[in-house]
């Protein structure tokens, strides 16, 4: 969550207002002075959320795919053609990686290698600098 989106939290749960300012300070990342206390109440809640999210099913692709495969064929069983043939493009770009922050970059040859690297940077090749004889 963001700052403003706990402020709103804080307001919606307890009715207390609270600035993003004032969250962000009981921010380890944001506030060196923290003390200790604050710091692991933070790090310990931080762990227990981002250990539930595992036990959450759709956060597993494995999960999310055979989803997509029932629907897809209730879709089918439906003779709605269109809505199954999108639940089987979203299943492909599913398991391509398409919908993580991941790039994946398989190249061989050293120019293609620069290539790549200049256009994830948005630079022309001639741009990156060469490699140094040692």
């Amino acid at each position: 969550m963001t700052p403003t989106e706990t402020a709103e939290a804080v307001k919606d749960e307890f009715g207390f207002i609270v600035s993003r300012q004032l969250v962000n300070q009981y921010n380890p990342d944001c506030n060196q002075k923290l003390p200790q206390k604050w710091k692991k109440l933070f790090e310990k809640t931080r762990s227990e959320f981002t250990g539930s999210v595992a036990e959450i099913g759709i956060s597993h692709q494995a999960y999310r795919l055979s989803e997509l495969h029932e629907m897809a064929k209730r879709a089918k069983a439906m003779r709605n053609y269109q809505l199954a043939a999108q639940l089987l493009e979203q299943a492909a770009k599913e398991r391509g990686g398409q919908y993580t922050n991941k790039q994946k970059i398989q190249i061989t040859a050293i120019e293609e290698k620069k290539k790549k690297l200049a256009e994830i940077l948005r630079l022309a090749p001639e741009a990156l600098p060469s490699k140094k004889a040692s």
